[in-house]
């Protein structure tokens, strides 16, 4: 490389002083124009406009209301892939799993003594009727719900029900073979699959039996 030499070769033509602010000075001042309480409502205004509207990728949406009432079975049964059978491993490093092996997950639960008392239920946000049902049945009021919305957002519904509420994804949706709405997953004791519950629901409050719905579902999980 050659070196470089820096020279002095003078001064060409007019010179001029700078007009423009300097910008240090115009951020100063703009920052000192702020109001700190305005900007804070309005990012705040912000996060919830965007928590309101909220949909992830993977939201399922416009699935049918149930015509009938109808109760199917779901094997959760899979064949385990060479990635999970290197994956799931003994401290040995011997595959626990090995590939081409059928496991049911229910069954290994049960064994291990481990449950899932809980109830799936989906429905579809904007139908008020299944709302109106969701409510007028005690679901809203279970511990053991846990609630999933096709179609509307859930942060709204949430406030409106005092409860957590999640968006159904597609792979629930594929995983649980979820048809219809309102349709409730559990998982009945004594069987190694889950159960699906479709639920059909009328316009009217009349034909609706609430007590019926909820009893009917408990002596299912209980495998009664």
């Amino acid at each position: 490389a050659i070196p470089a030499h820096a020279l002095v070769v003078g001064r060409g033509g007019a010179v001029y002083p700078i007009k423009e602010r300097d910008f240090l000075e115009v951020i100063a001042e703009r920052i000192a124009g702020i109001d700190p309480r305005a900007l804070q409502e309005k990012l705040q205004n912000v996060i919830q406009d965007e928590a309101r509207t909220f949909r992830p990728h993977d939201a399922v949406g416009g699935l049918p209301p149930a015509d009938k009432d109808e109760l199917y079975r779901v094997d959760l049964s899979f064949t385990v892939t060479p990635e999970l059978a290197k994956a799931v491993t003994d401290i040995n490093g011997a595959s626990i799993y090995p590939e081409g092996l059928r496991v049911n997950p229910l069954k290994i639960m049960a064994e291990k003594g481990i449950g899932y008392p809980f109830i799936l239920v989906v429905l579809n946000a904007d139908r008020p009727a299944e709302l109106r049902w969701f409510k007028d049945t005690g679901y809203n009021d279970d511990p053991r719900v846990k609630l999933l919305i096709t179609d509307g957002y859930p942060y709204d519904l949430a406030l409106e029900l005092g409860r957590p509420v999640y968006q159904l994804s597609r792979g629930l949706r594929d995983r649980f073979q979820i048809r219809a709405t309102p349709s409730l997953v559990f998982w009945p004791v004594g069987t190694d699959t889950l159960a699906v519950r479709t639920v059909h629901v009328t316009d009217s409050r009349e034909e609706s039996a609430p007590s019926q719905t909820v009893s009917a579902s408990q002596e299912e999980i209980n495998g009664r």
